[in-house]
């Protein structure tokens, strides 16, 4: 007999609140994964990731304050999850 499918937690971590909801929307639509958060913010995805200890974060680049690689580092530093960049940041020519 199968073990049941472990459950992926992830927190979302972006400032812009339609691309948390597109985030945790897509994310939402897989049946082993579950959003347990969304942050706005480098600080507040740091305070979350201690608290709930996901398994995965996903990381806007370009945020006010702590910036999401700063943040990324920072959880790499703590041995905290992996982090996945999520960024529609685009510049010309890339």
């Amino acid at each position: 007999m199968n073990a049941p499918a472990r459950t992926i937690t992830v927190v979302v971590t972006d400032d812009l609140a339609f691309m948390r909801r597109a985030i945790q929307k897509m994310l939402e639509k897989v049946a082993d994964i579950r959003v347990v958060g969304t942050v706005a913010s480098g600080e507040e995805s740091l305070a979350m990731v201690e608290r709930l200890h996901p398994d995965v974060v996903t990381m806007d680049v370009e945020m006010p304050g702590i910036g999401g690689l700063e943040a990324a580092r920072r959880m790499v530093e703590r041995r905290g999850p992996p982090v996945i960049m999520v960024s529609a940041l685009t510049r010309e020519g890339a």
